[in-house]
């Protein structure tokens, strides 16, 4: 297995001073080719013992790719250590202790003990006996003042053993890779799993501030960066979306999604939108843009997504000022400039200005009304069905619950325009009979014709003579 920590020794051999202590200098490298968080501490090897060893500094430490920390270990053996002993520096990961390590090479020292009293008649034993006693007496002081505390003993600063840290209440606690937790409370960041402390996890509170691997405290909350793998949802990544398989199972933390397929805005980044037009993310409006694509509206100045202008394609309501989206395109909405009727949205261009409405307004030609109106009088009005609040905005002239009506057949009536099927005769609507149907005048015949008490058709020599038009004249024409 490659190793992506590099550890270096100044020296194989350390001298220790009089008093037996010494100091070793030690180069840790980053070999990886990410950020690593290590930790650092000392392994005794053979009969040395964990507490003659101590790390000038912290012992954990950030590394950025290729880079070197120098690691100063200081040695201070008892008195009564004599002989050979040796011991190496072990590096760390923090976030994957069982399979990131790498130990130094071994490092030895020479303690050299009490030397001996010179020879002669003095009772030299009673000074053996002496300093035994002096020492046993030092040695179990130094062991109360330096023992470093163990796990969920008090604390202060630095001083906990190696894999614990102080905690915020101010007893050690298991850094996380620490092995002996027993329970959630044992460990700094609050996970112990396996007996094994840790960081917490997605959607974990994380009070100290960190998290797992490719995770970020948030709010309190250890949310996903982009490229975590097992989100369910898009509220438990730091940057949304989380994208789920159609066939299921844990999703990942897409991140920035412009120019991704999607089917619904769910699938997209913040600020941005499915077009349906595309079946792309693409960013909205007000949002930095470098290239016209990027923007759902396709219009991408200085840097920033803009609204669609007169006649580009839209979605919704991505118009800019004065503009509706109206078939997926910008049109003028009413009281805007405009040069045509196609420009605007309700349909009609007067003078320059886009009109919702020309009913009342003086007219040459249908043309010159807005839809569902006509032209009668050189004034637009309403066809019938459409909405009203006074009759003489209906072509019928009347208006009735609201919406323009025309009158049926025998219905009273006062002109033409009032019956639905043009014609007022006698004060009632009248229908034009056909060919065959019975008749008491021309009038009522569409033939204009009435033989007999019949309605019948115009022979041609009638025509030649001039006796009838052969067209039907409404009453007074």
């Amino acid at each position: 297995m490659a190793r992506v920590f590099a550890v270096t020794a100044s020296t194989d051999r350390l001298r220790l001073d009089a008093s037996g202590r010494g100091e070793v200098s030690f180069t840790i490298s980053n070999t990886a080719k990410k950020l690593l968080r290590s930790r650092v501490k000392v392994q005794p090897l053979g009969a040395a013992q964990a507490d003659w060893f101590s790390l000038a500094g912290e012992a954990d430490r950030d590394l950025a790719p290729d880079a070197t920390h120098q690691v100063t270990v200081r040695v201070a053996a008892p008195a009564t250590a004599t002989g050979t002993f040796t011991f190496q520096l072990r590096v760390v990961s923090i976030d994957n202790p069982d399979e990131d390590w790498t130990d130094g090479p071994a490092t030895a020292f020479e303690a050299a003990g009490a030397a001996k009293p010179a020879g002669g008649n003095f009772p030299w034993w009673i000074l053996l006996v002496v300093g035994a006693v002096v020492l046993i007496a030092a040695g179990v002081a130094v062991f109360i003042l330096t023992r470093a505390p163990g796990l969920n003993d008090p604390c202060k600063g630095d001083q906990c053993k190696a894999g614990l840290v102080c905690g915020p209440d101010g007893k050690c606690l298991g850094d996380a890779g620490y092995e002996g937790c027993k329970a959630n409370g044992d460990c700094v960041f609050g996970v112990c799993q396996d007996g094994v402390c840790g960081k917490p996890g997605l959607n974990m509170a994380c009070p100290g501030g960190a998290c797992g691997a490719d995770l970020e405290c948030v709010g309190g909350v250890c949310l996903g960066l982009v490229g975590f793998k097992g989100c369910t949802q898009s509220a438990e990544c730091k940057v949304p979306p989380c994208i789920v398989p159609a066939a299921g199972g844990a999703g990942a933390c897409a991140g920035d999604r412009t120019n991704q397929p999607c089917s619904s805005n769910a699938q997209c980044s913040p600020n941005q939108i499915c077009a349906a037009d595309r079946g792309l993310c693409l960013r909205e409006r007000d949002q930095p843009c470098e290239a016209p694509g990027q923007c759902a509206s396709n219009v991408c100045q200085n840097g920033t997504c803009q609204s669609p202008g007169l006649g580009q394609p839209c979605q919704a309501d991505a118009c800019g000022t004065g503009l509706s989206c109206v078939g997926n395109v910008c049109l003028a909405a009413a009281g805007s400039a405009c040069t045509s009727n196609p420009d605007c949205a309700d349909g009609l261009c007067r003078g320059a200005v886009c009109v919702a409405d020309a009913t009342g307004l003086t007219c040459a030609a249908p043309t010159e009304c807005s839809a569902n109106q006509s032209c009668v009088n050189g004034t637009c009005q309403r066809n019938t069905g459409q909405p009203c609040a006074a009759a003489g905005q209906c072509v019928s002239q009347i208006c009735q619950a609201g919406a323009c009506a025309t009158l049926g057949e025998g219905q009273g009536c006062g002109a033409h325009v009032n019956c639905a099927t043009g014609y007022c005769l006698g004060s009632r609507c009248f229908r034009p009979r056909g060919v065959g149907e019975t008749c008491s005048s021309p009038e009522e015949c569409g033939s204009g014709r009435c033989t007999n008490g019949h309605c019948t058709r115009i022979r041609p020599w009638d025509k030649i003579k001039g006796v009838h038009s052969g067209v039907f004249l409404k009453p007074g024409h």
